[in-house]
């Protein structure tokens, strides 16, 4: 019995495109479930939510001004700290 294959696949992806030929039914198959495994994965590991970030970045700089408070870090190494956070954030 001869192989299902599909003609032409054509992808894009911003300014990238291109096409793949001729790839065999069970391939195109299990290429199909990599690929969806791979964006369910990126999903539930992605970006959070900007609310969420911003009270975690919270959560650090009250945990580091309390670091400061109970003299465990300097005022500078804690000036140092906010300043990173508040870039990431």
């Amino acid at each position: 019995m001869a192989e299902k294959r599909f003609n032409l696949i054509a992808f894009a992806s911003g300014s990238d495109e291109g096409e793949i030929e001729a790839i065999p039914k069970d391939k195109a198959e299990k290429l199909l479930e990599i690929i969806k495994k791979g964006m369910d994965s990126a999903k539930s590991q992605g970006r959070q939510p900007t609310q969420q970030a911003s009270s975690s970045v919270a959560d650090e700089l009250a945990k580091i001004a309390k670091l400061k408070a109970e003299g465990v870090i300097s005022d500078e190494e804690f000036q140092a700290l906010k300043r990173d956070l508040l870039k990431k954030g």
